[in-house]
């Protein structure tokens, strides 16, 4: 049990009794105590994650505490080794009361002055979102209570970490430190908390630390997790304390399945907790609380110095791995019967009496909920017929895949996928490659699950089981997927042969469905399927020129001034893209007057320019060019300029 308030009402006794004598000295003393130790400094139970202002956390994962004790009874005690596997005979015995505590250290380090471990096991694959480090004790010293070392599997060696808060009743106190960063680096492995700041060489004390971890676990199941802490007093003055939590929700409708995490302090092995009454118990409100307890944690010594799971001892992983920890309890606990469907609250009522004081400090809750998880399984991909790169004229396969790994049915499942800028549809293309209802689907409305929204220029396919021409269906939740939890559709598109070059085309598929157990309509969409357009061309041009016959012609090729001279520019697109719109630019020279031009070929589907005779030649001499409407791949234009030699 605790001496706090017994030592804080011995001094006022004896205070009184010499009142008569010593008035100043009695106020200087009550004065010193009150600031020395506030006796009453307890702090309401408040959600530490997810943070008291942000959403409800609902994630695939759950909550781990482990942790031990820093103090326990000497080794030279017959009853020691007894008292740590808790199988004593007289329950006295069992206590922290009855033994003069000692430093647990279990490492090699000589510089520490307690140390113990404990091993955390997360699954393969998972994310630690939250980890809190928390130590506690009695008579520790105030100045040594706001840091503790700390050896994580990746560490290499002790880290020194610093509290980000310290709650302090007479001389017991509790601080919490943040280290999701340092338990996300060290994962799944042992843990050493070292220098707890506590007291040694006399009885009833107690030290020791939790590590609380939230993580989400890709393959666990989908819950709502929540960590509250506070530090607050259960003894005689102060028999039975509510500790209230809110901010987290269960099921509206089916069973409820919860795990209440509960760490208290200085809890002995078979003292009655509450004077016959129910140590433990919970409930969605005062009004409707059950007694808590299991084969580990009996109804009226619930606080025994235990670290179980549901009412099996956790020993495995912790060194030292006492049975009785003289003075730590870190249990985890399944409410009997459970919180109500719709609860966004839960109460507490922790038990405490002149001979047995509890200090209740951490409380986490983690609750399964059924719930579709479709949106995180919502994916469209793009691929070319043709391979990358992706260019004007290819052929381009949509696929769009949906699953439901949540443990809800998903119902009237709705996908539309609007068409992007720079691709048309390719009609009949749309087919359900597997789930249900696969097969090919026609493109107009009301006779199968999907269609081609000409108007609207989007796929709209109702997918699921039970999915018809107006209605979305059913997909049923399953791990993995399943020929009725998962579906996906495919359809082809063109690029549009004008797209530009280095053009970005990004698609994104939409969703709508209802949660069939909570009624609740969800929306989300698939990250962008998107792909850049290489519109490049290798373009050859030649360039020749022929005298004009007459009679200023001279041997040889030979031009004299005021000959006439006819250059042929053939240009020819060697692919592997269209180059519409292409500029050809023919810069004159001096000694040539040229007037005339025309076009006088466009092979395998070019076009000649729009201008003609002298506005040909004037634009092909310009400083713009002229432009060839369309010259698709191994298409040809031949321009002819006619020239005139100047003196």
């Amino acid at each position: 049990m605790s001496g706090s308030a017994l030592q804080n009402t011995n001094l006022e006794s004896a205070a009184r009794r010499r009142r008569w004598r010593m008035p100043v000295a009695c106020l200087l003393l009550a004065a010193s105590w009150a600031a020395a130790a506030p006796a009453f400094a307890q702090r309401a139970f408040a959600r530490r994650f997810p943070a008291p202002a942000a959403q409800p956390l609902i994630v695939r994962g759950d909550i781990a505490l482990i942790g031990n004790t820093s103090l326990t009874c000497p080794p030279g005690n017959a009853s020691c080794a007894t008292a740590q596997n808790g199988s004593l005979t007289n329950p006295n015995d069992n206590r922290n009361n009855n033994f003069t505590m000692v430093a647990v250290d279990v490492d090699s380090d000589p510089a520490t002055r307690n140390s113990s471990r404990a091993t955390l096991n997360l699954p393969a694959g998972s994310t630690v979102l939250f980890a809190g480090l928390y130590w506690a004790g009695k008579n520790g010293p105030a100045n040594a209570r706001g840091s503790v070392r700390f050896q994580t599997p990746a560490s290499g060696g002790y880290t020194t970490v610093a509290a980000n808060a310290t709650d302090v009743i007479g001389t017991d106190y509790q601080s919490f430190a943040n280290v999701t960063a340092l338990v996300s680096a060290g994962g799944s492995g042992v843990y050493t908390v070292a220098d707890v700041a506590l007291s040694t060489g006399a009885t009833d004390l107690w030290a020791g630390w939790t590590l609380v971890v939230a993580y989400q676990d890709p393959n666990g199941t989908l819950r709502n997790l929540s960590v509250f802490d506070g530090f607050q007093l259960a003894n005689a003055d102060n028999p039975a304390i509510d500790v209230g939590i809110s901010g987290f929700y269960t099921p509206p409708t089916g069973p409820v399945n919860s795990d209440v995490g509960l760490v208290t302090y200085d809890g002995d092995r078979g003292q009655n907790d509450a004077g016959g009454a129910s140590a433990l118990m919970f409930g969605a409100d005062t009004g409707s609380l059950n007694a808590v307890s299991n084969a580990v944690n009996p109804v009226a010594d619930m606080y025994n110095s235990t670290i179980s799971v549901n009412g099996a001892h956790v020993t495995a992983g912790r060194t030292p791995d006492y049975n009785n920890t003289l003075g730590i309890d870190i249990d985890v606990f399944r409410p009997s019967p459970a919180l109500p469907n719709g609860a966004t609250s839960a109460v507490a009522r922790i038990r405490g009496s002149g001979t047995d004081v509890n200090y209740p400090g951490i409380m986490t809750i983690a609750t399964d909920v059924f719930e579709p998880e479709v949106v995180t399984n919502f994916s469209k991909s793009a691929t070319d017929a043709n391979g990358a790169p992706y260019r004007p004229g290819d052929e381009v396969t949509y696929t769009v895949s949906v699953a439901n790994t949540g443990n809800d049915d998903a119902e009237i499942v709705v996908v539309t996928d609007p068409l992007p800028a720079g691709v048309t549809y390719v009609p009949g293309s749309i087919v359900v490659a597997h789930g249900p209802n696969a097969g090919n689907k026609t493109d107009g409305a009301g006779d199968d699950q999907a269609e081609y929204d000409a108007a609207q220029r989007r796929i709209v396919f109702r997918a699921g089981v039970g999915a018809n021409a107006s209605a979305g269906g059913t997909l049923t939740p399953a791990p993995t997927p399943t020929a009725t939890s998962a579906t996906g559709l495919q359809f082809r598109v063109t690029i549009d042969p004008d797209v530009a070059h280095d053009t970005a085309i990004e698609n994104v598929a939409e969703i709508g469905y209802r949660s069939a157990t909570t009624g609740e309509e969800k929306t989300g969409e698939t990250p962008p399927a998107s792909f850049t357009v290489a519109n490049e061309a290798n373009l050859r041009i030649t360039k020749t020129n022929t005298p004009s016959a007459g009679p200023a012609d001279a041997a040889d090729d030979q031009v004299n001034a005021g000959a006439r001279v006819d250059y042929s520019i053939v240009v020819t697109n060697l692919g592997p893209s269209a180059a519409n719109g292409a500029t050809v630019r023919d810069t004159p020279t001096s000694g040539l007057a040229c007037a005339a031009a025309a076009c006088g070929a466009a092979n395998n589907g070019a076009a000649c320019p729009a201008e003609s005779g002298a506005a040909l030649a004037a634009a092909l001499q310009s400083g713009t060019g002229v432009a060839i409407p369309a010259l698709p791949v191994n298409g040809s234009v031949t321009l002819t300029l006619s020239c005139q030699v100047t003196p």
